[in-house]
């Protein structure tokens, strides 16, 4: 059943219920104290329950504390959040043994691979890079992959001329997404169907459980793919600073009156959404998480 409504109060467990407005961000607690909250929290309905954590290594483990057979993380583009996976979330998924990783910003090509295999880039590579409008953490990713033994494959078209085509007409860019959304499902249901570990990078607009926006249909692997694997998939989206990563729509369907409420000063704060979306999950990081200048390559 579809939430309609957000409650404007958090029940807090104390010796007495106790209502505060607004929508409030616990830090981790005893894990007795914090599963009874949790568990109030349910049976109140609230649409999500958010959490603060020291950093996104531990906000990312409990996404992940399902053990999910393909973990989907989303970025807004340009942000800077691939840095921050390759350095902080990619170890960890080689630690919980997901040794694929597709990634939406290198091109759906045997020559990726082949490229990749070698432990540099090629000239197929190095001319692609260097036409990507968003290069931020692609290097990076290459790298952290490369020393973690994560596999990488590529979602994006096929090649350089194919992308600087598609970017010179507005007409196409409905159709790159489409492309790489089939890419990705497609890539996504052969490893995870021959029972591997899979982990998929990409824009956060693409791997919801469920579609939200009238475009989905042509943008959305996650309803598919949660269609088939269940609870085996969720959706983890990385927002940094003050990016939004719902589109106003997103942000009506569920509920949420502005994103800033969830944007930490420190550390990380993880949205886990409930009933119909669960499985859905949103970390936000402060603008100080990364430093653009410095650190995306």
């Amino acid at each position: 059943m579809r939430l309609t409504k957000i409650l404007p109060y958090v029940l807090m467990a104390s010796c007495a219920s106790t209502r505060v407005e607004g929508p409030r961000i616990r830090a981790p607690l005893n894990p007795r104290i914090a599963d009874s909250i949790e568990s109030l929290q349910r049976r109140t309905s609230l649409p999500y329950i958010t959490s603060h954590y020291s950093n996104i290594t531990e906000a990312t483990q409990r996404a992940l504390s399902t053990n999910p057979q393909i973990a989907a993380f989303g970025e807004h583009h340009e942000s800077g959040a691939l840095h921050i996976f390759a350095d902080n979330i990619l170890p960890l998924l080689a630690e919980h043994n997901y040794r694929d990783l597709i990634l939406e910003n290198l091109p759906d090509n045997p020559l990726t691979e082949r490229e990749l295999e070698t432990g540099r880039l090629g000239p197929f590579l190095t001319e692609w890079i260097a036409n990507m409008p968003d290069t931020c953490g692609i290097i990076s990713t290459i790298d952290m992959a490369r020393r973690t033994g994560v596999h990488l494959h590529g979602a994006h078209v096929v090649d350089t001329p194919t992308l600087l085509r598609m970017r010179l007409d507005p007409r196409t860019i409905l159709e790159m997404g489409a492309i790489i959304t089939q890419n990705t499902q497609r890539q996504a249901n052969f490893y995870a169907g021959l029972g591997v570990k899979v982990a998929i990078f990409g824009g956060a607009v693409h791997n919801n459980r469920e579609s939200r926006l009238s475009l989905d249909q042509y943008y959305n692997f996650g309803d598919p793919l949660s269609r088939r694997f269940g609870i085996r998939y969720v959706a983890v989206d990385i927002a940094v600073g003050n990016q939004a990563i719902f589109w106003p729509e997103e942000l009506r369907f569920l509920q949420i009156p502005s994103e800033s409420m969830f944007w930490p000063r420190s550390g990380a704060n993880l949205v886990e959404f409930l009933g119909r979306e669960q499985g859905n999950f949103a970390i936000y990081l402060p603008a100080s998480a990364i430093e653009p200048e410095t650190h995306c390559q």
